[in-house]
């Protein structure tokens, strides 16, 4: 096990976040780089496939998701624009591909969920770490202050918190 610290986007402007949340997973698309299960295919097979530089970075993306995220680490959800909070997790499962591949990409990890935390309580630093562009990223340059917001955060119970307004 691992402990890790990593940013995953639910989509574009945090759509799949309630699918995150209700399912305890995270996922990727990427389905135009490579829509296949990774389970067998190795990082420089992977990277074999990389014909741009927009493909590179997705290739990049991908071999974090299923083969440096480990179980054990911790995931930061954005929420933004939906509401201005981050979702934490830690992560329970190895790489898996779902097929037919649902909407929030078949690229998957289950989660266990363990809180939210303001984003009002983010240094400007780390407000714009976690406001970078890419799908997936370990957030190093401010590791050590997200670490202590999410230090104390026990698993949730998802009905209790779809009651009280989480999501």
């Amino acid at each position: 096990m691992s402990d890790q610290l990593w940013v995953v986007r639910a989509g574009e402007q945090a759509r799949y976040v309630d699918d995150f949340r209700d399912g305890a997973f995270i996922a990727v698309g990427f389905e135009d780089f490579f829509a296949d299960d990774l389970n067998g295919v190795s990082e420089p097979e992977l990277r074999a496939q990389v014909s741009s530089p927009a493909q590179r970075t997705f290739a990049s993306q991908l071999s974090a998701f299923a083969y440096y995220l480990d179980i054990g680490d911790h995931v930061i959800v954005p929420l933004l624009p939906k509401r201005r909070s981050y979702l934490v997790g830690q992560v329970s499962s190895p790489y898996r591909h779902v097929t037919p591949p649902p909407n929030s990409g078949p690229h998957r990890r289950s989660v266990n969920w363990l809180g939210e935390f303001p984003r009002d309580s983010l240094s400007p630093a780390a407000a714009n770490t976690l406001g970078g562009q890419l799908t997936i990223f370990r957030p190093t340059a401010v590791e050590a202050e997200l670490r202590g917001l999410i230090t104390g955060l026990s698993p949730i119970d998802l009905q209790v918190a779809n009651g009280s307004g989480i999501g």
